[in-house]
């Protein structure tokens, strides 16, 4: 059952999380801040469930029925991404690193 949050989204909240050629983990939590809308992903393939971030310009489809997020990175692009920082989170180079890393595909121009 899919359940929504507070503000009447779906709740993405341990989703399945699949690139192009395949899974990469679940979801951890989900912001919806305006100009920072981002997927925090636990990576599967790891033991100590490293965390990376997934721009919501590289969504491609929500599956709510199904509980999967598909994004348009693959495997590789996504193992590569810096991994989730909760204190640099509120430093711009932080987002530049991830965008450098994702580039046209977060959303959003780089350089």
């Amino acid at each position: 059952m899919t359940t929504l949050d507070e503000n009447g989204r779906v709740d993405l909240t341990w989703f399945e999380v699949n690139a192009a050629d395949g899974p990469v983990g679940t979801v951890d939590k989900a912001t919806y801040d305006i100009g920072r809308e981002f997927l925090v992903v636990s990576a599967g393939w790891t033991r100590s469930r490293a965390k990376r971030v997934l721009p919501a310009g590289v969504v491609r489809d929500v599956d709510a029925r199904r509980r999967k997020v598909l994004v348009s990175c693959t495997r590789i692009e996504f193992e590569a991404a810096p991994d989730y920082d909760r204190v640099r989170r509120a430093e711009e180079d932080y987002w530049e690193s991830i965008d450098a890393h994702y580039g046209a595909a977060a959303g959003r121009s780089v350089g």
